[in-house]
């Protein structure tokens, strides 16, 4: 059975609410996807930023599914990943 991936609540939200930061210094969110502001609302949203979020099911500031974590970044969980690896993680899922 193939399981599809959907947006969470939060993900729509953030991606409506998504404004375009306005333009600044060289940020270490500069080679992803989508706006540095979409990052921090997502994560805000699903764990109140919290970069070492770790449950049974969820891993990462993002709240990202462990077996789809594991699929994604060859890694068992996003505990200890910096924020800008794991947004990355999040723009190969996407």
């Amino acid at each position: 059975m193939r399981k599809t991936l959907f947006l969470p609540i939060c993900a729509a939200a953030a991606l409506t609410l998504g404004a375009v930061s306005p333009a600044s210094a060289q940020s270490a969110f500069d080679d992803l996807v989508l706006p540095e502001q979409f990052y921090y609302r997502l994560a805000k949203c699903e764990t109140n930023s919290n970069v070492n979020h770790s449950a049974r099911s969820y891993t990462g500031m993002f709240g990202i599914y462990r077996r789809t974590w594991q699929r994604w970044s060859n890694s068992s969980s996003a505990k200890g990943k910096t924020a800008r690896h794991q947004a990355l993680v999040v723009d190969k899922i996407a």
